[in-house]
């Protein structure tokens, strides 16, 4: 990401972006270091790779996916950057989730949700009650 960083603030035009914290004192270019990208239909696909051992989910950076699925569930732990009470959590423009290992604590890998993305480009506030009955602590309860 380069300056200036206000194409890439979260606002009512850009309700994807990150919030204006995370460029706090930054006037460089912002660059991730090279990453794994998985483009699948469905999460699914990816879990089941990495439960036979062809993936390992430590070597994915990002995976864009339209439909999230249920195979992560027990494996990994989500956070949703659709749910308006995490968006201070996105680091990178666009990403809809974050996974983190369900046993350890530890952070997987980023996700892009495209079906989750349009429905909340379409209708923000339901798309993030969505968000927060099918991925909070209190949803698993």
């Amino acid at each position: 990401m380069e300056p200036p960083f206000e194409k890439y603030i979260r606002s009512g035009e850009n309700p994807l972006g990150v919030t204006r914290e995370v460029f706090a004192g930054i006037t460089e270019p912002i660059e991730s270091p090279v990453q794994v990208l998985e483009y699948k239909h469905s999460l699914d696909a990816l879990i089941e790779e990495f439960n036979n051992g062809t993936k390992n989910p430590n070597d994915v950076g990002l995976a864009v996916v339209w439909q999230m699925g249920d195979k992560w569930k027990g494996y990994f732990d989500v956070v949703s950057y659709l749910d308006d009470r995490n968006l201070h959590h996105r680091q990178f423009h666009g990403f809809t989730h974050a996974f983190v290992h369900a046993v350890s604590g530890t952070p997987a890998f980023q996700v892009i949700v495209l079906e989750e993305l349009i429905s909340y480009l379409q209708d923000p506030q339901k798309e993030s009650e969505h968000q927060k009955e099918t991925h909070s602590e209190e949803a698993a309860i």
